[in-house]
């Protein structure tokens, strides 16, 4: 149960009002003492034998407590918070200047603060896009803006899976890693899947459950971004068709006609259309920014 501040303080009164003096070596508990000891030499052989463990531990301990033996933690100033975020974000930069986005392409420079501002603020990026409208398939078309959000997957979904995809990749000839541009062997593997049910992995059930986290918390944002405003009338969103791992897309992308062929007559207003979304999506980026640097909670 929660206590409220008057609880604390009644019960800090009463507390002083019934001291007790634990001094007497009578009220010390042999057993307890012994356990006490028996744990000391523990760790101490623990930490000669596996010293990066305690090392890995003792810093993790630092990092959310404050460093062990310190009679105070060092207090977070302002500034320092401040440098602190400047120096992640400066960071994030850096570690985006060679990247590629899951298909092997690089960041659009149209979307690029977006992707900055999204990792910043710990949503990991799988891939993005700065929005074009192009020809695919022999149509022209317009690609909205989006950035699509998750944690990195885990290589395999399903227990025993690498042994599954082995055995019906030597069925269809084809080697187990390009399974699934084999149609026959895709078609196989997923009736496997369908028909024997195995059971997913804990890393793949672990991702699933931040990425559904980090969606929540993205909606949360559009619902401060947006405010009072109707859903229907927000341009940025997060459709919700989402992927089987949980990750997720925040685009621009209209609800109908996102991918509608566009006519030769067509393409002037598309493009104006294109450019409004980016500028919508520019300004959700900025407000992440904005967010990430003023300290919002």
């Amino acid at each position: 149960m929660v206590k409220s501040p008057e609880q604390f303080n009644t019960e800090g009164q009463e507390g002083r009002e019934q001291e007790v003096d634990f001094s007497k070596q009578n009220l010390i508990d042999p057993d307890l003492m012994k356990n006490i000891h028996e744990a000391a030499e523990k760790t101490k052989k623990e930490e000669e034998t596996n010293p990066e463990k305690i090392a890995k531990l003792r810093e993790e301990l630092d990092k959310n407590f404050g460093a062990v033996g310190s009679e105070k933690a060092e207090e977070l100033t302002p500034e320092s918070e401040q440098q602190r975020k400047q120096e992640k974000w400066d960071e994030t930069i850096k570690n985006l200047e060679n990247t590629t986005d899951r298909m092997g392409r690089p960041i659009d420079k149209g979307i690029k603060e977006a992707v900055i501002a999204f990792m910043a603020n710990d949503f990991p990026t799988q891939s993005s896009c700065e929005g074009h409208v192009e020809k695919r398939s022999g149509k022209r078309i317009k690609i909205s803006p989006y950035i699509d959000v998750g944690v990195e997957e885990p290589k395999s979904r399903f227990i025993g899976e690498g042994q599954i995809r082995e055995k019906i990749a030597s069925k269809h000839g084809v080697d187990a890693q390009d399974l699934e541009r084999n149609e026959g062997a895709r078609n196989d593997f997923w009736e496997y899947i369908g028909t024997n049910n195995p059971q997913e992995t804990p890393e793949y059930i672990a991702a699933r459950k931040a990425n559904q986290k980090m969606e929540q918390e993205a909606r949360y944002l559009l619902d401060d971004f947006y405010g009072e405003t109707p859903s229907e009338n927000r341009k940025v969103r997060i459709p919700k068709t989402l992927t089987d791992d949980g990750s997720f897309r925040v685009t621009t992308t209209p609800k109908k006609g996102s991918k509608d062929k566009i006519g030769l007559f067509q393409i002037r207003g598309a493009k104006k259309e294109l450019r409004q979304e980016q500028s919508d999506f520019s300004d959700f980026a900025k407000f992440m920014k904005d967010r990430y640097f003023g300290g919002e909670q």
